[in-house]
């Protein structure tokens, strides 16, 4: 099964609205309750970050670029992101890409 770029985007926005509740969200690519949602901080207490979101499970997932960090959302620093090398799922009209 491969889902597309507007399946993640869905689901991502399903779990930005719901830091807290992204474990229980089942992955829009195979199925596992396993997705994973960090935002990326290049400067400390800056209001937004780069989102990464992945499945821990597959290692699919879209990288969202700069996004203000919602409540309950894990910042995670850039030299310390712990973000696993995923497979992205490109938007429409884009080629596939890993994370890094």
């Amino acid at each position: 099964m491969s889902a597309t770029y507007a399946k993640w985007l869905d689901t991502f926005q399903e779990a930005y609205a719901s830091p807290n509740d992204v474990s229980s969200l089942p992955c829009p690519n195979c199925g596992n309750c396993a997705l994973k949602l960090s935002f990326v901080m290049y400067i400390a207490g800056a209001p937004e970050g780069h989102g990464a979101f992945w499945c821990d499970s597959c290692l699919t997932g879209i990288a969202a670029g700069p996004c203000t960090v919602p409540s309950g959302g894990v910042r995670v620093n850039h030299d310390t992101a712990g973000v696993p090398r995923f497979q992205i799922v490109p938007p429409p009209g884009r080629t596939s890409a890993s994370s890094r």
